[in-house]
């Protein structure tokens, strides 16, 4: 993995950032999301069937939930070196 590097305008050499490896998202965090967010969307819609209060709250969670993780996956794919979209 490549790490980051910070440049100091005074020094000739490069310091790591801390913590890097910890900061970056893996691609099983943001379909942890997502599926945690397509169960709470799917529970709204059952409640809303059923005409159950809060049901609206439950589908506007879980909708702007797999609308983030949908953004972060596209993010992720577009750092990525991998490249995999151009073969």
């Amino acid at each position: 993995m490549k790490r980051l590097f910070a440049t100091d305008k005074d020094s000739h050499f490069k310091k790591p950032i801390p913590n890097q490896d910890k900061l970056t998202m893996k691609y099983k965090h943001i379909i942890i999301i997502f599926v945690l967010a397509s169960i709470i969307t799917t529970l709204g819609a059952l409640l809303k069937i059923m005409h159950w209060t809060g049901a609206s709250s439950l589908l506007l969670i879980g909708m702007l939930g797999e609308a983030f993780s949908g953004v972060l996956l596209i993010i992720k794919l577009a750092a990525s070196k991998n490249d995999f979209l151009d073969k």
